[in-house]
């Protein structure tokens, strides 16, 4: 799943729950503020992932986060 939708992020994994507890996909986002970032972080947490990698794009002022399932 790739998301970059301009800080509704967080509502649209919200609304793919049940793909994303039935297929555990890899998850890319474009994340737009700090408080966003972190609340996404926490959620995804709950479902069995970790973020992998990211990169912080300070000159566009979002960052772009890699997560991936760790629970099978």
């Amino acid at each position: 799943i790739k998301m970059d939708i301009e800080g509704e992020e967080y509502n649209a994994l919200k609304g793919a729950i049940k793909t994303i507890r039935k297929f555990k996909p890899k998850i890319i986002i474009e994340i737009h503020s700090k408080n966003l970032r972190e609340k996404i972080i926490e959620f995804l947490k709950n479902y069995g992932y970790d973020l992998v990698f990211e990169k912080e794009k300070k000159e566009h002022g979002f960052y772009l986060s890699y997560f991936k399932c760790i629970i099978a």
